[in-house]
């Protein structure tokens, strides 16, 4: 089973119907399910069967993506490919490899790239979620699949 990163605290809140035990220490089953999209374009809006796969419950924090950043220096504010990363990139660190003096460790990294994501992720044996995937899990709510339609 491949695992999916992603901010995904709403899993540790609300739980997904089927949800039967975490993956590891910060991974949680998310179930099979179809998903009907009401972001997809026209010709996307059918029925989109999506698989079970592992979600990460809480979001990546400095200290994790530190580090990532450590054990491997190519992804370090100054030397990451500019191609993959822009000037944003991890702006708010006070080195390439630490973040701000006196930041909660536990935050949420931000200004990261996508490919610094996906980076991390398959450094950690994971993937970024599908859109697909994300939209699965932001719909639900603590008993059904698709909570969309709540007022």
């Amino acid at each position: 089973m491949i695992r999916v990163i992603v901010a995904a605290a709403l899993l540790a809140q609300f739980g997904m119907p089927g949800q039967a035990h975490a993956q590891g220490d910060d991974y949680v089953r998310v179930s099979a399910g179809t998903l009907v999209s009401v972001l997809a374009g026209d010709a996307d809006r059918g029925p989109v069967p999506v698989t079970a796969f592992d979600m990460r419950i809480l979001p990546v924090s400095q200290d994790a993506f530190r580090a990532f950043v450590i054990a491997h220096p190519q992804w370090q504010r100054g030397q990451a490919v500019r191609a993959f990363v822009d000037g944003g990139y991890l702006k708010d660190w006070a080195t390439p490899e630490h973040p701000m003096e006196g930041a909660a460790s536990a935050r949420p990294v931000v200004n990261v790239s996508w490919f610094a994501a996906q980076a991390y992720c398959e450094a950690e044996g994971a993937r970024l979620p599908t859109w697909q995937e994300w939209e699965y899990v932001a719909a639900a709510d603590a008993s059904r699949h698709d909570a969309r339609a709540d007022p």
